[in-house]
């Protein structure tokens, strides 16, 4: 089972109502033939509704559970940080073009994971996520900060870096493909040196085949990264695909200094390799090395959704952790774990119940019934780089918050703790709202 659920079985609730789902045990490895059918089903009744939205915006259009992985947008951006050892090492580098250089390939390793085409569960207003990654002490919490627009905030750090995430997605469909409008908010900040790489010019992403043909994925065009603390930039490239697949993946790229002069090259392929080359001297390695910072793991896809085995870690959920956890908590989304468990048709009811309370949460809130939702981590701030732009900043306290619910779960006998843990890491106005999962799953 990819989910790395542990095996729980999800429950319906009283607002999903489950069709007649004959293997309710069915796990990852495949769904039983009547779901197949359903889905083969499901598949013409999309292709003819989206027929009229070619050229449109589809980023908030509801796409049926068979499309999806069990997997939230919060947990696809906290997979960026898979390769974090790559920023732990650029932090202790005394070359400033050679720390550019390792932060542009650290953000070319966030395509690792872009050739699964199923698509995560949007996020509900609210919804939260943390992971704790052992291996290099980064942690990471997001939120969904805006739901129209989606906006989509995280933050990950450790003693080496911080990385800035802002998701404002955008899907224009093209018929039988989909162009990604991949434009955020991205920025690493190297306190030691006090660098801050901002991402200035993105690519261009592109889904094909999503309805029929074979489905494949190309990232292209011109990518840029600046060291806004120097000047320095990371002029990079990504061949569009050719002809019998001529150029596909290809990277190429130069690292400059302030005045323009060329000190490292990039090259390589963003499914195999990337490497640099040192041009000139005055770095670690004298000119003319090549290093490969890193190479496609060997192990890279998984179970029926091809999630990567860091991907599964984000999913897992053991009872030590999940009693920590806040209800708003992606691992604890019921349409997120009844995927992941093999139940497709209950999956796709809790899907369902949970948009259908966002939109009830809208009309009060609108009516005034509900009150605004205020992020709880997050804050809308300028930028320090250009004051024409906002971004929505980490404010800190998630984790102070997280040990004093540990500590105050220590004593199940002292009923005042208890209490007083029941209320740590959640936001205002969050009960009963979609985003309190544990809720969803109790009525």
């Amino acid at each position: 089972m990819d989910s790395g659920n542990n095996g729980d079985q999800v429950e319906p609730t009283k607002d999903a109502k489950p069709g007649k789902d004959k293997d309710k045990k069915a796990k990852d490895s495949g769904d039983n033939d009547e779901d197949d059918k359903e889905t083969a089903a499901s598949k013409s009744n999309l292709f003819k509704s989206v027929q009229s939205k070619i050229g449109m915006d589809v980023t908030n259009f509801t796409l049926p559970v068979f499309l999806c992985e069990p997997t939230s947008t919060l947990q696809r951006m906290s997979e960026m940080v898979n390769f974090a050892q790559i920023l732990n090492q650029a932090a202790d580098l005394e070359s400033p073009l050679e720390r550019l250089a390792y932060v542009s390939v650290f953000y070319l390793t966030g395509f690792n994971g872009t050739e699964r085409f199923s698509k995560p569960f949007n996020p509900v207003l609210g919804e939260t996520f943390e992971y704790i990654d052992p291996e290099t002490g980064v942690r990471t919490v997001c939120e969904q900060v805006s739901h129209h627009p989606p906006v989509s905030a995280c933050h990950s750090e450790n003693d080496k870096f911080i990385l800035t995430q802002q998701s404002t997605p955008k899907s224009i469909f093209l018929g039988n493909s989909i162009e990604l409008d991949t434009r955020s908010h991205i920025t690493v900040h190297l306190p030691r040196t006090g660098d801050r790489f901002t991402v200035t010019k993105y690519a261009t992403t592109r889904a094909h085949n999503l309805l029929i043909g074979f489905a494949w994925i190309d990232h292209y065009g011109p990518l840029h990264i600046t060291n806004m603390a120097t000047g320095d930039t990371a002029t990079l490239h990504i061949e569009k695909c050719g002809f019998l697949d001529k150029g596909r993946h290809v990277l190429s790229g130069q690292f400059r200094d302030a005045a323009g002069n060329v000190h490292l090259e990039l090259s390589g392929k963003w499914t195999k390799t990337v490497s640099i080359k040192y041009v000139t001297a005055g770095h670690s390695q004298p000119p003319g090395t090549v290093v490969a910072l890193w190479s496609r793991p060997k192990v890279n896809a998984i179970g029926k959704h091809k999630l990567t085995p860091y991907v599964i870690k984000l999913n897992e959920c053991p009872p030590e952790l999940e009693r920590l956890l806040p209800p708003t908590d992606s691992r604890l989304r019921p349409d997120r774990r009844a995927l992941g468990n093999g139940q497709t048709r209950l999956a796709g009811d809790f899907k369902s119940m949970l948009e259908n309370r966002q939109r009830s949460d809208r009309q009060e809130r609108e009516k005034g019934t509900l009150a605004p939702y205020v992020p709880r981590w997050f804050e809308l701030v300028q930028s320090p780089d250009d004051a024409s732009v906002t971004y929505w900043r980490y404010t800190g306290g998630y984790w102070e918050e997280r040990q004093k619910k540990e500590e105050a779960l220590k004593d199940p006998t002292d009923a005042l703790a208890q209490q007083l843990a029941s209320t740590l890491l959640i936001g205002s106005n969050v009960a009963g709202t979609a985003c309190d999962f544990r809720a969803c799953v109790r009525t």
